[in-house]
Formats: structure tokens, C-alpha cells, sequence
């Protein structure tokens, strides 16, 4: 339970809602991705992947910065700064966005030279980098399973808790 500035206790959203919104904006950036994409590469040529990650810090900072993004919605959590429980705002967002990108990004990597190659690349460099961003991660994401509100190291930095904003079921609510 948090507590916010005004006193209003506010749920707490847990981890399968964290993770649900996670795998939504995954979900929807893969899917709208092919568009940006593809402009990306026609504008970028060769530095498209600059173009992808522009794509990719663009969607998360708008999203965190108003709240929400996308996925946040469909599980019914929201973002909001810590100490005012309000919107994070975009100097909140970025710094959250710059810490979880490295780690979706050293993810993707690998998974591609596993697909594309059948089995981990050779290129020992790049697995260890790969192999150490994701351990990051790990521990970045296992600090919400200690954390009193469920925060994991980026939310921390970024000051922000995500909330879970679920309609109360109808026979909960007063009725008028």
C-alpha cells in the first residue's frame, strides 16, 4: 500500500501487472514498429538501428511521462512520481526509459543471433556484454520482489511507483 502526499492509500500494482503492461508495449511496438521502421531505414540507411532506438525512447518517455503507456492502460496501472503522486513528467520518464533500454536492447540482441544463427555467436565480446546487461536486469527487476513497493532499481532512480488503478468491482462501490 502507498501512501500518498494527501494521505490517500493507493494500491500497489504487483508483479504480473507490471509484467503484463511490459509484455503489452513489447507486443505493440513490435507490431507497429515495421512502420517506423521501415521510414527509419529509408531516412537512416544504415544508422536505422539509431532510428529504432529513437522509436523506442520516444514511445516510452511519452507513455511514462503522462502516466501511462498503452499497456499500462490495458492492466490497469499507472506510473506516478513518488513523492507528489502525480504524472512522473519527462525528466522522470527519461531517466527510467535510459534504464530499461540497454536491457530490452542487450535481450533482443541475443534472442536475434540465437534465431539467426541457431545457437549463441561466437563473437565472445558481444555475448559477455549482452550476458552482463541482462544480469543487470535481473537484478534490477529482482529488487521489486524485496522492494515495500514493489519498485524495482529504475523506478527507484526515476523516483516513480507504479500503482494499480483497476475499477473497484461494482458491489464494492457506494451506491448513490
Amino acid at each position: 500500500m502507498f501512501v500518498s502526499p494527501r494521505r490517500v492509500p493507493l494500491a500497489v500494482a504487483g508483479p504480473g501487472a507490471r509484467t503484463g503492461a511490459a509484455a503489452a508495449d513489447v507486443f505493440l511496438y513490435v507490431v507497429a514498429s515495421p512502420f517506423a521502421l521501415g521510414a527509419s531505414a529509408v531516412v537512416l540507411r544504415a544508422w536505422w538501428p539509431l532510428g529504432a532506438l529513437a522509436i523506442a525512447l520516444a514511445y516510452l518517455v511519452l507513455g511514462w511521462a503522462g502516466g501511462q503507456t498503452p499497456g499500462m492502460r490495458l492492466t490497469h496501472t499507472r506510473m506516478v512520481a513518488l513523492r507528489t503522486a502525480q504524472e512522473p513528467g519527462v525528466g522522470r520518464a527519461l531517466v527510467r526509459a535510459l534504464l530499461v533500454l540497454p536491457q530490452a536492447v542487450a535481450a533482443f540482441l541475443l534472442a536475434d543471433s540465437v534465431f539467426a544463427a541457431g545457437s549463441l555467436p561466437s563473437e565472445d565480446v558481444f555475448v559477455a556484454a549482452s550476458l552482463t546487461v541482462l544480469l543487470a536486469g535481473a537484478v534490477d527487476q529482482a529488487w521489486a520482489l524485496f522492494d515495500p513497493l514493489g519498485r524495482a532499481l529504475h523506478d527507484r532512480v526515476a523516483g516513480v511507483v507504479i500503482l494499480d488503478v483497476a475499477p473497484a468491482p461494482a458491489e464494492s462501490r457506494p451506491h448513490p
